[in-house]
């Protein structure tokens, strides 16, 4: 991520210590020291110093006549690759031996996207970074790094192209300001339609990289703005400082939030200003030398706490921050700075094999991990209990378009767990069974498309589901089994309250909006209802069932991080209160239908709840496969 001095642009001690500055605000906010809500925007100060550093080295080599496209990828993949391939290896190793099989895949699933420098996209099609899910993730920092790699690919061919065309530095100092405006307002656009893409795509991120280049073609330019250095360098630093204040993460990002610290590093830099106590102190330069380091080893050492559930414990967290600043040390000794010279004195045909190599070995190996479930990795028969629970889950009953049977199940991925125990019961009363089921799509006609949980990328799928359901002449008896608070209110988030999370249900001619309005809600209402008599006017029976209450953990996997930390089986649950409070608008809809149409309603959580809580554990066994489907066994 953070590009080290090339040898032929004379080191500055200002952005080092920048560097320092920047890593230090990163590791205050993972670790929750001081309220430090903004220090997520160390990432964008690193951002503008790698778009400076980049520039400078392919422009001045450029002009030497010297510029090697290969030399130049080679020295940004020595200087990123090998202390990666340390962590991932460590962590992939660790691992082997403490993580259950669901977080294990993960990781390495995490490690092949890392290897390839594309971590970016995997964690933009997953959560988001602000969500707190996002603690489940080994290597979520290292979307910065595929941003950096794709940049470092890219802009060499940029800047060279230009070159050819036009020579001279006015001609690269226009072309860089146009990349910078269409990223900037690229990144405007996008951040109020997909907030997600662009926090963690590059094209809406290249602007701040930009901002660093064109600092350095202003400064080759316009060295006399020196002059002016001291107002411009405290303005600069007012800026990050109160980014680091008052910036969090309700902010969207980066939006327009992110001209104050992308504008702040940019003057800091532009001033020059070498001497400067903040960035000149051996600490400062210390940490700058050690920062890529250091921000490689924090993260895992942050995950690690939470799945210890010690994210909390003073002692446990600042030992961490102890030994990652440790180990990074030693990784800086040990790792970057052998490996470079290692590297750097073999011919690029030599250089380009190991590397590809490594990639190929690392990629191959996550692969496997990612693949394959190792279940007898972990031999404590207490965890094994927990897996065996995962592994003898029932497969559901096969989809059948036909709706055929005496009773037919239809529903998302919520009907689809049932089906087997479902269809169990029904044929032990000599009855026949069917189930028509598609995951990520409500009972709702008319619905063309959601994002979560659609296997199919048809944008028709939901509403041809549904359509096929509704030419349906005659039914026996019907089960409706829908996750109707995820399609009406959004998905439920640890730490959030209220749970409710962004739309994802968009309907032919119905609204389409950012926020969950009442006009949104009365209108899919009326659509479910409207849904739901119709089935009802082809069947005698039509039951539909109360919302099955979701949970904010991963079910089994907690329990088996319990079991690895020595931990209290504790009930994973909800408060009765929580599970209405997200239901209540639901269980108003189905009593509608009921007295409108003489629909059923059966209710679940008399199975589930107690008058206090909804449980998806009890005593070590988990009730549910995830945070909110259930586990039939």
């Amino acid at each position: 991520m953070h590009s080290t001095f090339h040898s032929k642009i004379s080191f500055r001690r200002d952005i080092n210590g920048l560097r320092a500055w920047a890593v230090l605000a990163v590791l205050l906010y993972h670790f929750d020291f001081f309220g430090l809500h903004g220090g997520f925007v160390g990432v964008d100060i690193f951002f503008v110093i790698s778009g400076y550093l980049m520039t400078a080295i392919i422009v001045n080599e450029n002009e030497r006549g010297n510029f090697s496209i290969w030399n130049f990828y080679m020295a940004r993949a020595r200087r990123i690759l090998p202390a990666l391939f340390v962590v991932l290896i460590f962590l992939l190793a660790l691992g082997w031996f403490w993580l259950p099989t669901y977080d294990y895949k993960s990781l390495g699933l995490q490690s092949i996207f890392a290897v390839n420098s594309l971590s970016n996209i995997l964690f933009y099609k997953s959560a988001g970074y602000f969500d707190s899910i996002a603690e489940d993730k080994w290597l979520l920092h290292t979307w910065s790094l595929g941003i950096e790699a794709q940049f470092y690919i890219l802009f060499p061919i940029f800047l060279t192209l230009v070159n050819k065309k036009w020579q001279g530095s006015k001609a690269l100092t226009i072309s860089i300001f146009f990349l910078f405006l269409i990223s900037f307002f690229l990144n405007l656009i996008i951040s109020k339609r997909d907030p997600s893409a662009a926090f963690y795509l590059l094209p809406t991120r290249i602007w701040e990289l930009a901002a660093g280049g064109l600092v350095f073609m202003v400064i080759k330019q316009y060295n006399q703005l020196k002059m002016r250095s001291n107002k411009l360098y405290w303005l600069g630093w007012l800026l990050i400082i109160i980014s680091f204040l008052f910036i969090d993460e309700s902010f969207t990002w980066p939006s327009y939030w992110a001209i104050a610290p992308t504008l702040g590093t940019c003057l800091i830099i532009l001033s020059q200003k070498e001497k400067c106590i903040f960035t000149n102190n051996s600490v400062a330069q210390w940490l700058g030398e050690r920062s890529y380091s250091l921000y490689l080893w924090h993260w895992p050492f942050v995950v690690a706490l939470y799945f210890a559930n010690l994210q909390h414990d003073s002692a446990w967290v600042y030992g961490s921050v102890l030994l990652c600043i440790l180990i990074a040390h030693y990784s800086y000794k040990l790792v970057e700075i052998p490996s470079r010279k290692i590297l750097s004195s073999r011919s690029i045909k030599s250089e380009l094999f190991i590397i590809a190599f490594l990639c190929l070995l690392l990629s191959s190996f996550a692969a496997s991990i990612k693949f394959n479930n190792y279940h007898w990795r972990l031999a404590d028969p207490e965890i094994q209990k927990v897996v065996s629970v995962q592994k003898q889950a029932k497969p559901q009953p096969k989809s059948n378009s036909a709706m055929d049977g005496d009773i037919v199940l239809l529903g998302d991925s919520h009907a689809a767990v049932s089906g087997a125990y479902l269809k169990q019961v029904v044929e032990r009363h000599k009855l026949t069974f069917s189930t028509y089921n598609q995951p990520g799509c409500p009972m709702i006609e008319g619905v063309s498309y959601t994002d979560f949980g659609m296997e199919s990328k048809n944008k028709n799928a939901c509403s041809s589901f549904v359509q096929q359901i509704l030419k349906k002449k005659q039914f026996k008896t019907v089960v409706i089994i829908n996750r109707l608070p995820y399609y009406f209110h959004g998905p439920n988030e640890q730490g959030k309250e209220p749970y409710w999370g962004l739309p994802v249900v968009f309907f032919e001619g119905g609204p389409q909006t950012n926020t969950f309005s009442d006009d949104y809600l009365e209108k899919l209402k009326a659509r479910y209802i409207d849904t739901v008599c119709k089935i009802k006017r082809k069947s005698n029976n039509v039951f539909l069932t109360r919302p099955i209450p979701e949970v904010i953990v991963h079910t089994s996997n907690v329990l088996m991080r319990n079991r690895l930390f020595k931990k209290a089986d504790d009930d994973i649950k909800i408060s009765i209160y929580d599970y209405y409070k997200r239901n209540v608008f639901i269980w108003e809809m189905q009593d509608e239908a009921s007295k409108r149409c003489g629909v059923k309603i059966v209710d679940p959580t008399k199975y589930l709840c107690d008058q206090q809580f909804c449980y998806a554990s009890k005593n070590g066994y988990p009730y549910y496969s995830d945070n909110n489907h259930l586990n039939f066994l």
